[in-house]
């Protein structure tokens, strides 16, 4: 330690680690055209509730019970244990597309499955913000608010912000005249965005995602969300993902050992939980009218099918940062430790595992 990032600093800068939560829920948001959805594979939907909610089901219950047993100290058993349940639970159910890339390059999945599986992947994200937004509702970070809505209200004010503040973003950027303006209207809505949901105690991951749909899906301007993708934005964008970064590794407290004994456990109830959703969602298409369609989601052999939703996306690092900026008492800097580490042990598995895979089939013809 030498005193640079200091808990003072840290607090200081917390409208960057705000507004760089606001540019990838953004930048998620904007993937998702809702007008795409008919083009998508009968049961994709389907398919990534099961999976992905299995794993957050499984992963949480686990925690739940780890927590119960051993609770932080400082922390009493009850309602923080469930909402730091349901916040593990929401990190291990992302996926990363990447693993049906690599499996597919393998030749262990096809072409078009693997396309399939890539699409499940990237919605698992919805199901991560979509826990995020209940948990922000149910265990209110600003305890003194003059409002009292129930949960259910307040997780529709936080789609009611995000939309309306995506129509703000749309239209500032609409009335830019020229390529400096458009990167400064996009920037500074961007971080009023994100500075009115932590003011209100919303997660700015999650209303800038509304936003981004919502810029994404304005009727008549099929292109309104990629603007992002412009050269110009992606040369931005490294700077800032390296300043959000040195925030989140700050946060960080790797000499908690109660993180490093949850570690193990959350791998294995994640690898558990995503081989348990991969063979409820074949059960569940196969039963279904989805999945006799011919252009239906076809999962896949289980062994390939499970092992390219094992690498975990990296909104699972953002719903962390998120929630340490909402709770910053949130299991006292463990949290991160699970999280980080687990995506890094498994997406080793997943390559050791891969690999060995591709070798033994080979090996077998």
């Amino acid at each position: 330690e030498v005193g640079i990032l200091s808990p003072s600093v840290i607090q200081d800068v917390r409208p960057l680690l705000e507004f760089g939560l606001g540019w990838i829920g953004f930048r998620v948001g904007t993937d998702f055209d809702l007008r795409q959805v008919e083009r998508w594979p009968a049961g994709t939907t389907r398919a990534m509730a099961i999976e992905s909610g299995c794993t957050a089901l499984v992963v949480g219950v686990i925690s739940a019970a780890v927590l119960t047993l051993v609770p932080p100290a400082g922390e009493a058993v009850g309602g923080n244990i469930l909402r730091n349940a349901v916040i593990i639970g929401a990190c291990a159910a992302v996926s990363a597309p990447t693993g049906a890339r690599l499996m597919a390059q393998l030749g262990l999945l096809d072409a078009r499955g693997a396309r399939q599986l890539r699409r499940v992947a990237a919605l698992d994200d919805v199901m991560a913000l979509l826990a995020v937004a209940l948990v922000t509702a149910a265990f209110r970070p600003i305890g003194d608010s003059a409002w009292q809505l129930p949960p259910l209200g307040w997780v529709f004010l936080q789609v009611g912000m995000g939309v309306g503040l995506g129509l703000l973003v749309w239209v500032a950027v609409r009335n830019a005249r020229n390529p400096n303006e458009d990167v400064a209207m996009t920037l500074g809505a961007l971080a009023f965005a994100a500075g009115m949901a932590g003011y209100v105690g919303f997660s700015p991951l999650v209303v800038c995602f509304v936003s981004g749909m919502t810029v994404a899906n304005v009727p008549g301007d099929a292109a309104a969300g990629s603007w992002l993708s412009r050269p110009r934005f992606r040369d931005l964008e490294r700077p800032i993902y390296m300043a959000f970064f040195v925030v989140v590794g700050a946060l960080w407290s790797p000499s908690d050992r109660r993180g490093w004994i949850m570690l193990p456990i959350y791998v294995l109830a994640r690898a558990g939980g995503k081989l348990l959703g991969v063979r409820a969602a074949r059960a569940a298409l196969a039963e279904s009218a989805e999945g006799l369609r011919p252009d239906a989601v076809r999962l896949g052999p289980t062994a390939s099918t499970w092992l390219a939703f094992l690498p975990s996306s990296a909104v699972s690092i953002a719903v962390v940062v998120s929630a340490r900026s909402s709770y910053p008492e949130l299991l006292h800097g463990s949290l991160e430790t699970v999280v980080i580490g687990g995506a890094l042990l498994s997406e080793l598995v997943f390559r050791v595992s891969a690999r060995a895979l591709a070798g033994h089939g080979a090996s077998g013809q």
